[in-house]
């Protein structure tokens, strides 16, 4: 569950409610959301030992010392600087540079009443933290402990907060008050805020400025809880409110049974309207974290939706299978874009079979998917029928004994060895043209010649012999199927 917001005002609310009159000059939104713990006042002895959270108040006399341990005072931990004074342009643009905020007093300040109105603020503040987080954990994580669903949770916080909802993985809205609008660009930057279950909230720039903390369980995000319309006068209570609503959701949605994916076959037997009765289908499959299912499944089935696509989900030898009614030129590069986007992904792959007719080969249409996702490399999408001929080879009986008895003599796993494989394959791919070869393999044609050379005698190779070259490009491919792995392998002797 996240962290719950420490019991301490942030420095936008000290500036505010104690220095009403001070001027900010330096500092931008984030550093004003600092935590104050207690303040210090500089003296010409220095600052002392800082424990972090202090918010240091310098008097005109300290102004150029301070300037001068700008990195140091950051390092300790300081959250704030107070000047009372009148620093020259040359000072403010220093302090501009750095990334503590630093309100400018009126000159007559008494630092010295000051401190004491923050020491008094920071206590009152800290006993109102306290008291509303503890209300808040009575009335909504007890109040999940004993079995009340998220609906009423989401309701029970938004009677004392305003807009608030609960959004899943892809960032669609699953509960919000009656009459609450989340349009969908504010659900775009909110579902892109956090990747990191263990990040306790994030405040999402406006307008309208939004509050959002995950709904993790097992730190995995099954969701997330956003506040709209944050009132900056109220941050620090409404911040406690959206960690607290977080931590009882994920109790709530812990509590609930998940949901499972229907299986081919169940799919097959009822399968949903305009899938099978189109034009064309196709089957794609996806690879990600047994974590991650549900939430993929839920973003493709989204983002088909939106594109007004027949489609169903299903689970297949532990991968994700779509089967959609897709068009012939069906863009899935965009689909695999906005997926990636909705679930914060920057792996994800298809492998997409052959287009069909029917529900008849849906197992076949299923396996062609797994087959092009295995050999599809880091390409986002991977149809089937570019890495047909290579499923096709690598499933031959007696593959092994057909490629060893053509490479065999290369195939020690030694440097030099691994070398001429990769020459050999570069020199086949390039239709046997020695220019092209060797620039593929960044050497001189002199080089490549030679390796030639060394090829013919170790594996008595014919060049004038179409069947013999044949079945040595063959046996290359039969080699896990690519003969690129060579170039992976052997990279650096180039």
């Amino acid at each position: 569950m996240p962290a719950k917001p420490p019991y301490e005002p942030s420095v936008q609310s000290v500036a505010r409610e104690v220095l009403p009159g001070a001027r900010l000059i330096a500092g931008g939104p984030g550093a004003l959301r600092s935590r104050v713990s207690w303040p210090v006042v500089a003296r010409s002895t220095g600052l002392g030992l800082l424990e972090g959270g202090e918010a240091v108040l310098v008097p005109a006399s300290r102004i150029v010392d301070i300037l001068d341990r700008l990195e140091e005072l950051e390092s300790a931990g300081v959250v704030m600087l107070a000047l009372a004074g009148e620093p020259t342009d040359e000072q403010i643009s220093r302090l501009q540079i750095g990334r503590l905020p630093a309100a400018l007093l009126p000159p007559d300040t008494e630092l010295n009443e000051v401190r004491a109105e923050i020491e008094r603020f920071i206590a009152r503040r800290r006993r109102e933290l306290f008291a509303t987080d503890q209300e808040l954990h009575r009335v909504l994580v007890e109040a999940a402990i004993a079995g009340t669903p998220a609906e009423e949770l989401v309701a029970l916080a938004a009677q004392r907060t305003g807009a608030i909802a609960l959004l899943d993985r892809e960032g669609k809205t699953l509960i919000r008050p009656r009459g609450a609008r989340f349009p969908e660009f504010l659900l775009q930057r909110l579902r892109t805020a956090i990747t990191d279950p263990r990040t306790s909230h994030v405040l999402v720039s406006g307008p309208p400025q939004s509050l959002v903390s995950p709904v993790a369980t097992a730190q995995t995000i099954r969701g997330f809880v956003a506040l709209v319309d944050v009132d900056e006068r109220q941050l620090d209570a409404q911040e406690a409110a959206v960690a607290s609503l977080a931590s009882a959701c994920a109790i709530a949605l812990s509590q609930e049974p998940s949901p499972m994916l229907p299986s081919l076959t169940e799919v097959l037997s009822a399968p949903p309207a305009g899938l099978f009765t189109g034009a064309s289908w196709v089957a794609a499959a996806a690879a990600c974290p047994p974590s991650m299912v549900l939430g993929l499944a839920s973003a493709l089935n989204a983002e088909m939706d939106g594109r007004s696509i027949a489609v169903a989900v299903t689970l297949e030898s532990d991968k994700l299978v779509l089967l959609a009614a897709t068009p012939e030129r069906f863009a899935w590069d965009s689909l695999v874009s906005a997926v990636s986007v909705r679930m914060v992904l920057s792996d994800l792959r298809l492998g997409v079979s052959r287009t069909h007719k029917g529900p008849e080969r849906a197992q076949e249409a299923v396996r062609q998917s797994l087959e092009a996702l295995a050999r599809g490399g880091q390409d986002a999408v991977t149809r089937y029928e570019l890495v047909e001929l290579e499923a096709l080879l690598g499933s031959l009986r007696g593959a092994e004994a057909f490629v060893r008895a053509r490479l065999g003599p290369l195939m020690d796993g030694s440097a030099g060895n691994s070398e001429l494989l990769l020459t050999l394959s570069e020199y086949l791919r390039a239709g046997r043209n020695a220019k092209e070869a060797s620039d593929n393999l960044a050497v001189h044609r002199n080089t490549l010649i030679y390796r030639l050379r060394r090829l013919e005698k170790l594996l008595g190779i014919d060049w004038r012999d179409a069947d013999e070259v044949f079945a040595l490009d063959l046996a290359l491919r039969l080699m896990d199927g690519s003969p690129s792995r060579f170039v992976r392998i052997d990279s650096g002797s180039r």
